[in-house]
């Protein structure tokens, strides 16, 4: 298994805000054998922040996506975030708490 001390030795500008953390909490058993670089990008690939909750990261997801942008104006308000949030974790996305909040990864990393 690769440690945290080989990862950190190659990672080029050390970690940035919560990774270091949410680091320790993903799990990496699936990457035994990958060369520490390769093992970091895909960590930072499946990495997709720190959030205070599941919902918080879904809707940050829409705004960014813009899908509100996309409604009619008139129904905008009906949007069901809660539950575009469970359907994300049902499959995209996993979340794992963390002392700074939940650490969320791309599925299939």
């Amino acid at each position: 298994m690769i440690t945290f001390e080989e990862v950190m030795k190659e990672v080029p500008n050390g970690f940035e805000d919560n990774e270091a953390e949410a680091f320790a909490f993903w799990d990496n058993d699936n990457f035994k054998n990958d060369e520490v670089c390769e093992f970091w990008d895909k960590f930072t690939e499946a990495f997709a922040g720190v959030w205070h909750s599941e919902l918080d990261f879904a809707e940050n997801l829409v705004e960014d996506l813009g899908y509100i942008d996309e409604m009619p104006e008139h129904i905008r308000g009906y949007f069901d975030y809660e539950a575009f949030a469970r359907d994300l974790f049902m499959g995209d996305f996993f979340s794992t708490n963390a002392p700074m909040g939940i650490a969320v990864f791309r599925c299939n990393y």
